[in-house]
């Protein structure tokens, strides 16, 4: 039985070797560039790039889009797609319309991930740049940076992956933060106006009946209608002050596809097809933190006996 303290001095020098080489210094120099980061786990490294996404985010003052995939995306889409193929589906909804602004990572233990393999390969196709951490040595594209760390266990490889996460971090000349001791006494709580700094930046747009004109309802589940007039123009300009966020319904995991595409994956492409994709920064589910929110089926709140009085009429 190996001893744990053998297990840590193996991945001390096996994170020293990959933080040395120079393929870890191309993945620290596009990590820097580009202003999407996805993460491309599976398994318990998930839940290790759910937490190292999070530590990135904020101390980066929420400056980048770092995502990978939750517990309810892997629930679902396990259900849905088949397992080679449920990862290249998540990122697909994610990355079109923003692939040059984006870095792609893929992260394996074993070194015989399927799903991880496919989602880097189509990555790689889409001309996204792409990096493959893996303990063991995979089969990659030659234009992916392939980083293996030589690492014999699940558990020094998870640590080796944290540690490499954080080591973004101090690329950017930010220390790894400290554990903070809080005095007993005289401890003073800061009021903060809002809980992060997107707050300021997002503005959160609806879709349907905002953008999308969306004369018939749901109808054939396609986009099929023509964009609302000045949506478009409106897009380009607020742009340029704020980060746009498109929530939509038609983005929900469980809805079903449509011509084997999810709906994230129709309205990048309607977006595409108007050409305003390269002006919005993320197409979601999910209440967006923000500044504002544009919606047609919105109820400004000022006070309850207003608001009951509106939606009475």
């Amino acid at each position: 039985m190996k001893e744990i303290s053998e297990i840590l001095k193996h991945a001390t020098v096996q994170y020293k070797n990959v933080v040395s080489s120079s393929s870890w210094k191309d993945i620290e120099r596009l990590f820097k560039e580009k202003d999407n980061i996805y993460f491309c786990p599976h398994g318990g490294n998930i839940a290790i790039a759910r937490h190292l996404a999070s530590n990135l985010s904020r101390h980066l003052g929420w400056k980048k889009n770092i995502q990978v995939p939750d517990g309810d995306i892997v629930a679902t889409w396990h259900g849905d797609f088949d397992y080679a193929i449920w990862l290249e589906n998540w990122l697909k909804s994610k990355i079109l319309g923003k692939k040059e602004k984006s870095l792609v990572i893929g992260v394996s233990s074993s070194g015989a991930s399927p799903d991880i393999d496919r989602a880097i390969k189509w990555a790689s196709e889409q001309g996204a740049p792409t990096a493959y951490i893996s303990a063991q040595p995979v089969s990659t594209p030659s234009d992916v940076i392939n980083i293996c760390t030589n690492v014999r266990h699940y558990y020094s490889s998870e640590i080796v992956f944290m540690s490499l996460g954080m080591r973004l971090l101090n690329s950017y000349g930010i220390d790894v933060q400290p554990i903070k001791s809080l005095p007993v006494s005289n401890t003073s709580i800061e009021i903060r106006e809002n809980s992060f700094d997107d707050e300021l930046v997002n503005l959160g747009i609806d879709f349907d009946g905002v953008i999308h004109k969306n004369s018939k309802g749901f109808y054939d589940g396609t986009i099929y209608d023509e964009p609302i007039d000045g949506a478009l123009k409106a897009i380009r300009d607020l742009s340029e002050k704020f980060n746009i966020i498109i929530y939509t319904c038609k983005a929900k995991p469980d809805r079903e596809l449509i011509g084997g595409k999810t709906g994230a994956e129709l309205v990048w492409e309607w977006l595409e097809k108007y050409s305003v994709a390269e002006y919005v920064d993320d197409v979601t589910s999910e209440k967006p933190r923000a500044v504002a929110y544009i919606d047609d089926k919105a109820i400004k709140f000022d006070d309850w006996q207003s608001c009951l009085k509106e939606i009475g009429n």
